[in-house]
């Protein structure tokens, strides 16, 4: 059987086995909190492919719009879009 895909791309084994033996569960926020400490906002913890591709859904909306996209690849990269460097405030075109 071929593995679970979310957006095109194919699950991790070792996820998937941990979604098939019902071992994929959320750890709790205290957990999560200290695993990822600078994640202020609650974590949506989904537990199944259907459920990661419904999450993920919004980011197809935008993937083809040019100015989304752009922010998008700006705010992976940490740069300002009106940035001509790296984390910079300086060089801001207003």
């Amino acid at each position: 059987m071929a593995p679970p895909t979310v957006r095109g791309l194919a699950l991790p084994a070792a996820l998937t086995s941990l979604i098939d033996h019902d071992l994929w569960r959320h750890p709790g926020d205290a957990v999560l909190a200290k695993a990822i400490p600078w994640l202020k906002d609650p974590l949506a913890f989904v537990p199944n492919p259907e459920q990661m591709a419904y999450a993920s859904q919004s980011m197809d909306m935008f993937a083809d719009d040019p100015h989304s996209a752009s922010f998008a690849r700006h705010a992976e990269a940490g740069v300002s879009p009106h940035s001509n460097c790296h984390g910079s405030t300086l060089n801001r075109r207003y």
